[in-house]
């Protein structure tokens, strides 16, 4: 190509790109000028719209409250512009009928006064200043004022918003011109539920719904309540999420267990039958997981009885401190009553893919325990129903809340008795209250709305048959490659059939030879790899390969430790996909370690071919059961019933490995390590698990509810994801009622606390007593619980309030050791992001809750590089988010006179600071931090005057490992029982006793990370985090190393904005420039080098001389 030519094409591209630059802008001075190619188009009114506009009775008028445009973050800067172009549009088409205005409220107080008095309420966002993310308020509201009609609000408009736009304003209109009342669906297999529906008929009309049948579910249903639902297929489950996808809501009750009454002779007998009304392959879809078992509570129902009333503990009485429905319209604020109910656990992973919050509406008692479901008749007074496994408070309805609010929710409840009609109208149950709060919460005029907001969603695509499926999966996937390899035998790039190049005719017909040679040997390499399990670990922990522990143990089980292997597993065709190749990986380990000496005969059984008998006898002698797994195939939620489960066998003892998910698989190396130690030694490791569950401040108890005749939630448990890891990992977990604590009768080889709260000292004697002989602890707690609160006096404005924990450790046993968990907040600029509920009181008693997206300071992340890369516990951990966390200040002198070493283990930032709280919401100028650690000592104190309190504080300790012998502390702490703010004084330990032995505690200085919400993270992974302390604590060294045998990203330290600047422009610059100075030194270069004569003939030339060669 020549020179000008070049020239010529550069010059008309660059002039192209200058028209359409300019085209774009002059566009901007023109109203209403806009090319939208998306399928919802803002602009273009639907026909719906243009009517209801020009039949308008009342003016309307519409008040825009927003943000200016370089107050906005970058996805939002457009909105305005966007809005006020609609809102002109519906100006022009209503006629006169409609106006609309825009205010700016952001710095003006007086128009943040009048914008919160319309409940308009601004909220929170992120945004990057200088190359790094920071968070502010913004406003953002629509108000719709229609004739005498009240006005309705639409906070938090944002782009997302903006599809939906057109169908939320005429639907707000059309419910304040023609208010619409809710229609329920009620799905019920019988003729039963009777009063139920008259009741629910009082809130809106009622529908009879077949969902069982093959029709989809009605369009103008607003809500489902489907009783006893029983086996759902996939394609009723598929036909439920289209169904929420819509806005609509589902609320579902059903038990695996139902109670027959009869009397005998004046008495009543209890009978216990299977009714298997639990829609568990419904609930398995959305994430949660049926409990086995039968719940017995301390909090029952009583039936007559000679000579006193009869507990039927199974009949539990959900008082109202169990129950948490503050989230809703209503609070029942009585007794439930859940009849032989099946509670639930959450399967997160699902969860967090579908998007749902898990909110526990109602659960157990602190008195609960369960015990293996036996069906017959029942004794009222047999020592069967006072024992069982106690267990923490047990969730018995779930709330599963959307992320995105266009979608609908579900309600599961554990027990169909909440709506039966013996129970409905009965005096001393707040049933009716429970249906009145669903009907107001979910047939609310928000709700109606956005359940009329219809997008014209695409019907999913019937299901294809096998064939044709790998038809239309060939074609798409080699159309492309076919093509191009078309365009470029056309163009001559490939040689077939053709003359080679005379640049190189041997190199050409070597080719195919050379690649085929190539493709054969490395076809035999891999096979050779794979026929002898070499393969090459480049890691720097060699993570790829078995630890040197896991063959030691390997390497034991031979002879009289050798070990018999069954694998219990579905056909491979059933399997999950996700499943299939950590299947192959578990099969792979196992050659692994017969490779690495153990003798291990290993054998499959698929339970598929079994019969049902023999199914049967392997759940009840062998407790090899199957399970559910939820898996998406296109539009299809499909529940497959699998097995997979690993028996070993070994010196009469017999280890059950189960996996029922993908990170029972994570871990796989350790467990089977696990498994052959405890056939080798017959032992097991028994971890003791207390944990209290969050509660209400007395202020919030007595102002929130107490004023308003109300009982104040006491909290669900929140460590019960924690707490089935470890199960899962094959520890014998036992729970703890820390508030009246019982050690198990079995010596116990770990105790974990979390979160302590007032009154600690009954657990604090047993942690105390504990640590004296000689077992580890594992103790999480902090002092506070950030909460996000909006309030109508204050412009709603985002404000945030420390909740007090009242953990106590700091004024009993710790201080003196020389352990202070300090009650100080701890801020940092390494932060991380999480989601906080917000709580937005729009008026005097009523309340939102809004999930808004916060990155403030005291969200600390602690990177991996602030660890202690030597010590044991803290190999293999990535980076970790610390919600609200303490920090623990070390005196080594006190630590020392008692024979104890205390070793930080993680800590903040450079760039960290604390700050006293006594009251009040936090200021902006604590959260905003001092100027920086860097600054000169002048500029410091000047910023400690200015700012009080505030102090730089780098390098605080998080998490701290003490070691040493324990003083005993038992009497001490027995004398100071009653009297929690009396600090405990010690004397020194000096004589000698033989049962002293050496014990361990790990400190860390919050809890949250350990709470559902956040545990087992995929960005910081918390589960690592226990999993590594309680093996260090309790395993041996050599195991405890295959636990933490991982590989994690290594964690980067707080990088100042001014040097992310740098290694963006790096990172952007580098590649072009490299790219320009390798293209300069090839044109250099093949200036320079000599030209072969052949290539300076034209092609013409060139195939004149080849058809004289060929003659």
């Amino acid at each position: 190509m020549r020179r000008l030519d070049l020239f010529l094409i550069v010059l008309g591209g660059v002039m192209l790109l200058l028209i359409a630059i300019f085209a774009m802008r002059i566009t901007t001075h023109v109203p209403n000028s806009r090319m939208e190619m998306s399928r919802v188009k803002l602009m273009q009114l639907s026909p719906e719209t243009r009517e209801m506009l020009r039949n308008l009775e009342h003016e309307v008028l519409i008040t825009y409250y927003v943000s200016g445009r370089e107050h906005m973050p970058s996805h939002m800067r457009q909105l305005e512009r966007q809005v006020v172009d609609f809102l002109s549009t519906l100006k022009r088409e209503a006629g006169g009928q409609l106006d609309y205005q825009v205010i700016d409220p952001h710095d003006d107080p007086e128009m943040q006064q009048h914008a919160a008095q319309q409940r308009a309420a601004p909220f929170r966002v992120r945004t990057v200043t200088r190359d790094a993310y920071t968070e502010t308020s913004v406003w953002s509201s629509l108000q719709i004022r229609y004739g005498p009609h009240s006005p309705a609000i639409i906070n938090g408009v944002s782009p997302d918003h903006l599809p939906r736009l057109q169908q939320l304003l005429t639907g707000q209109i059309e419910q304040m011109k023609d208010p619409r009342q809710p229609v329920f669906g009620l799905a019920v297999e019988d003729g039963s539920f009777r009063q139920f529906r008259q009741f629910l008929q009082l809130y809106g009309e009622v529908v009879p719904v077949e969902v069982h049948g093959d029709r989809a579910l009605p369009r103008e249903l607003d809500a489902l309540f489907w009783m006893n639902p029983g086996e759902v297929s996939s394609a009723q489950i598929s036909r439920i999420r289209r169904f929420m996808e819509s806005g609509r809501s589902v609320i579902v009750a059903g038990s695996r267990h139902d109670v027959q009454v009869q009397r005998v002779g004046g008495e009543q007998r209890f009978s216990l039958i299977q009714a298997d009304q639990a829609p568990e392959e419904l609930l398995a879809a959305f994430g949660l997981r049926p409990i086995d078992g039968l719940v017995l509570d301390h909090f029952s129902q009583t039936v007559p009885g000679d000579p006193a009333p009869r507990p039927v503990r199974f009949m539990i009485r959900c008082t109202a401190r169990n129950q948490d429905f503050r989230a809703m319209r209503m609070i029942p604020n009585g007794n439930l009553l859940f009849s032989a109910a099946t509670p639930f656990e959450f399967d997160r992973e699902r969860l967090t893919e579908l998007g749902y919050y898990p909110t526990v509406l109602a659960t157990t008692s602190d008195r609960t325990q369960i015990q293996d479901m036996k069906y017959g008749e029942v004794d009222l007074l047999s020592a069967e129903m006072f024992s069982g496994d106690p267990t923490p408070r047990l969730p018995l309805m779930v709330w599963l809340r959307p992320n995105a609010p266009w979608q609908g929710s579900l309600v599961a409840a554990g027990a169909s008795s909440l709506f039966d009609d013996r129970l409905l109208m009965e005096d001393g149950f707040a049933h009716r209250r429970l249906v009145e709060t669903f009907a107001k919460t979910f047939g609310a005029d928000d709700r109606l709305v956005i359940n009329r907001t219809d997008l014209g969603r695409s019907e999913p695509l019937p299901t294809l048959a096998g064939p044709s499926r790998w038809i239309w999966r060939a074609v798409c996937i080699g159309a492309i490659p076919v093509i191009l390899l078309g365009v470029a035998y056309r163009r001559g790039v490939l040689s077939i059939g053709r003359s080679p190049s005379p640049a190189g005719p041997e190199r050409a017909r070597a080719l195919p030879l050379t690649a085929g040679a190539g493709l054969v040997a490395v076809l035999i390499i891999s096979g050779l790899f794979v026929a002898t399990g070499w393969r090459a670990d480049l890691t720097a922990n060699q993570t790829n390969v078995l630890a040197s522990a896991t063959r030691d143990y390997a390497q034991a089980a031979r002879d009289e430790h050798a070990v018999n292997a069954t694998l219990y597993i579905s056909r491979q065709s059933s399997l999950p996909p996700e499943l299939r190749p950590m299947v192959r990986r578990l099969r792979d380990q196992i050659r692994d370690l017969r490779r690495a000496g153990a003798q291990i005969d290993f054998s499959i059984v698929i339970a598929d071919d079994l019969t049902d008998e023999e199914r049967e006898r392997l759940a009840e002698e062998r407790r090899i059961k199957s399970f559910r797994f939820t898996t998406r195939d296109e539009d299809q939620t499909i529940v497959r019933t699998i097995y997979c489960t690993l028996e070993l066998n070994g010196r009469e003892r017999t280890e059950r490995l189960s996996f029922t998910s993908r990170q029972s698989f994570e871990h796989l190396e350790f467990r089977l390590a696990f498994a052959l130690w405890r056939l080798q030694t017959g032992r097991e490791i028994h971890i003791a698990f207390a944990s209290d569950i969050p509660r209400l401040s007395a202020a919030e108890a007595f102002h929130d509810f107490q004023q308003r005749n109300l009982l104040a939630p006491t909290g669900t448990d929140v460590y019960s994801q924690a707490r089935s890891f470890l199960e899962a990992h094959d520890f014998r977990v036992s729970h703890i009622d820390a508030r009246h604590p019982r050690m198990p009768e079995d010596p116990v080889d770990l105790i974990v606390w979390m979160q302590p709260r007032r009154d600690i000292m009954p657990m604090l004697e047993i942690v105390a007593e504990q640590l004296h002989r000689g077992t580890p602890v594992f103790l999480a707690g902090q002092h506070y619980n950030m909460q996000s609160r909006q309030y109508r006096g204050q412009d709603f404005e985002v404000v945030y309030w420390p909740q007090p924990q009242v953990l106590d450790i700091d004024l009993h046993l710790f201080p003196q050791l020389g352990l202070t968990v300090k009650r100080e907040l701890v801020f940092d600029r390494l932060k991380f992001e999480m989601a906080l509920d917000t709580q937005v009181n729009v008026a005097a008693g009523e309340r939102e809750y809004q999930e808004q997206i916060s990155a403030r300071s005291f969200q600390v992340r602690a990177s991996a590089s602030s660890f202690d890369r030597f010590h044991p516990a803290m190999r293999g951990l990535g980076d970790q988010a610390l919600p609200f966390p303490a920090f623990i200040e070390i005196d080594k002198e006190a630590l020392r006179q008692h024979g104890l070493t205390a070793t930080p283990l993680m800590t903040t930032s450079d760039q960290s600071w604390r700050f006293n709280w006594t009251g009040g919401w936090i200021p902006e100028r604590v959260l905003n931090g001092p100027n920086g650690p860097d600054a000169r000592a002048d500029q410091r104190e000047a910023n400690a005057e200015a700012n009080g309190q505030l102090n730089w504080s780098p390098r605080l300790p998080l998490a701290v490992w003490i070691e040493g012998t324990f003083p005993d502390l038992a009497e001490s702490l027995e004398g100071r029982r009653h009297d929690a703010t009396d600090p405990i004084e010690l004397e020194s330990d000096e004589h000698t006793d033989e049962t002293i032995a050496t014990s361990q505690l790990m400190l860390v200085a919050t809890s949250h990370l350990f709470r559902n919400e956040r545990f087992g993270h995929e960005d910081y992974r918390s589960d690592h985090f226990l999993l590594n302390g309680v093996s260090v604590l309790a395993l041996p060294e050599a195991l405890a190393e295959v636990a933490t045998h991982r590989h994690m990203p290594r964690g980067v330290d707080l990088v100042t904005a001014e040097e992310r600047l740098r290694w963006r422009s790096l990172v952007v610059f580098a590649g072009p420039v490299l790219l320009i100075g390798f293209g300069s030194f090839w044109w250099i270069a093949r200036r320079k080098a000599p030209v072969h004569p052949d290539l300076r003939k034209s092609p013409a030339e060139t195939n004149e001389q080849n058809d004289l060669e060929k003659r």
